[in-house]
């Protein structure tokens, strides 16, 4: 999973897009909280503070992703684990909707209060899941 933000926008309307082969692609829209999607898929998704969750990040997702049209993100994806063992099978195929969703609410939180800390100040940013190394460059710090 990734967590792009949108800078210090945490209200209003915003459309997350990204560049694939030169050209800006709309991922998805949100307004007052309700999502409207411009890719046929649901691996995108957004929180209450504007920010793009990529729920299955791959080396697909790698690239530059904009909100409202501004570059914010640089997204690169390093593969880890390579295959996924029988619980986590069973909490992502197997209906057990309450305790994934209590994970990914968890960890959504952990990682906002990373981001969020004063002492997070380099240019790349690193999440670390078991399965997957993120990495980010938070294009507006730059400026």
């Amino acid at each position: 999973m990734a967590i792009l933000p949108c800078g210090d926008l945490k209200v209003g309307r915003v459309t997350w897009s990204r560049d694939m082969n030169g050209h800006q692609v709309y991922i998805l829209s949100t307004d007052n909280g309700e999502i409207i999607r411009h890719m046929n898929n649901n691996n995108h998704s957004s929180l209450p503070d504007l920010s793009l969750i990529i729920w299955f990040a791959s080396f697909w997702d790698e690239g530059l992703y904009y909100c409202n049209g501004t570059p914010v993100a640089c997204l690169t994806v390093k593969p880890g684990a390579s295959h996924v063992n029988v619980m986590e099978q069973v909490l992502m195929f197997g209906g057990v909707g309450l305790a994934a969703l209590m994970f990914l609410f968890a960890t959504a939180a952990a990682v906002q209060a990373l981001y969020s800390s004063d002492n997070v100040k380099q240019r790349a940013h690193h999440v670390q899941t078991s399965e997957t190394d993120l990495y980010y460059i938070n294009l507006r710090e730059q400026q």
